[in-house]
């Protein structure tokens, strides 16, 4: 006597519709389960960038430079401007400060607002230069990068003037 239960039906009419439907089941299972949520993405915070870099060399190419980053400010009311100064190896005491006075001075004389700027001291390097960074909103600071030590700055004397021009002619 045969068992009709136990008499299994191996015919391909019988093994490809449910392989099928397995096969089937399980990729769109890990298509659905294993894709990540973008009801709430990450928010992509903006990055500072870098107009110009350049050693202090007179008040006609610093003006341009103070110009050409308002420029860059302007084009969103919602920018700001950072203008960060670094004394060289050898640097005076009142140097960077008569720097700053003297671009705050020009700031105010071409009638910018104080929040749209931020003039900072970056610390030391080899020569004295400034960089002028545009920030558009809830963009990081950038840090100043310093590379070398105050231990290893020479400072010659105190500097004379109060302030450094920064506006030409």
């Amino acid at each position: 006597m045969k068992n009709k239960f136990l008499k299994i039906n191996f015919s391909l009419n019988y093994i490809i519709p449910r392989m099928l439907v397995l096969v089937l089941t399980i990729s769109f299972s890990q298509n659905v389960f294993g894709q990540e949520k973008t009801e709430n993405p990450s928010p992509v915070i903006p990055k500072a960038k870098l107009i110009t870099s350049s050693p202090y060399s007179n008040s006609e190419v610093e003006s341009l430079n103070i110009d050409l980053l308002r420029n860059e400010v302007n084009r969103n009311f919602r920018n700001r401007g950072l203008i960060i100064i670094y004394c060289g190896k050898t640097c005076q005491y009142g140097e960077i400060e008569a720097h700053l006075r003297g671009i705050n001075l020009s700031l105010r004389g071409k009638g910018l607002k104080d929040k749209q700027f931020l003039v900072l001291q970056g610390g030391y390097r080899e020569e004295f230069g400034i960089e002028y960074w545009l920030m558009p909103e809830n963009a990081c600071l950038p840090i100043p990068d310093s590379t070398i030590d105050i231990k290893d700055v020479k400072f010659k004397g105190t500097y004379k003037r109060k302030f450094v021009a920064y506006d030409c002619c």
